[in-house]
């Protein structure tokens, strides 16, 4: 498994910083056939020119079957979506090195057996039965939990951040963080 930054997560909350990692899985995993898919692909002329047909007042097609047969002739692409996403707090003078440690540590090679079996595991993919998706999804949180925990605390201080109308607004430390962490990848 792959584990990558994902900036779209960074975030300050109740004075923690949190970030995001996205798992995502390898060939030799066995979630890597539900995360593997087939998908539009966006950067295509057919997909750039968008679609010509008759939108509602909030921008969706109103002719759905017009809508499906214009989205059958984008070209298509493979990617892999992650399986797992965690926030974690950091430290405040976390370096890139430790993070990654960290990182590793936290997905050995027993926890990452358990994360994929329970990924995998029909009871959660394709499951309608509810209390035994949400007993896997239990077994899952709790894995994760116990391996990864919350992280470390980080005291935010103020005067880094920008009061805009009354409220606080990080975005400059969120910025940074992102910056700094932009890179980072993990393969366990």
């Amino acid at each position: 498994m792959q584990i990558k930054f994902n900036p779209s997560g960074t975030q300050i909350r109740s004075r923690f910083l949190l970030i995001r990692l996205d798992i995502y899985p390898e060939p030799t995993d066995k979630t890597y056939v539900i995360h593997h898919v087939q998908v539009p692909d966006e950067a295509s002329r057919q997909f750039q020119a968008g679609y010509k047909g008759k939108l509602d007042a909030l921008g969706n097609p109103v002719d759905m079957d017009d809508f499906i047969k214009w989205l059958d002739r984008i070209p298509k692409i493979w990617r892999v979506n992650p399986c797992y996403c965690k926030f974690i707090r950091i430290e405040q003078d976390e370096t890139i090195a430790s993070l990654i440690n960290y990182v590793k540590s936290m997905l050995d090679g027993a926890t990452k057996s358990q994360l994929d079996n329970l990924l995998s595991n029909p009871d959660f993919v394709d499951s309608v039965d509810k209390i035994k998706h949400d007993a896997v999804k239990d077994q899952m949180a709790s894995l994760m939990g116990d391996k990864i925990g919350i992280g470390a605390k980080l005291s935010v201080d103020i005067k880094d951040s920008i009061k805009v109308d009354g409220t606080w607004v990080h975005d400059p430390i969120v910025s940074l963080i992102n910056t700094r962490l932009s890179t980072l990848e993990v393969l366990v």
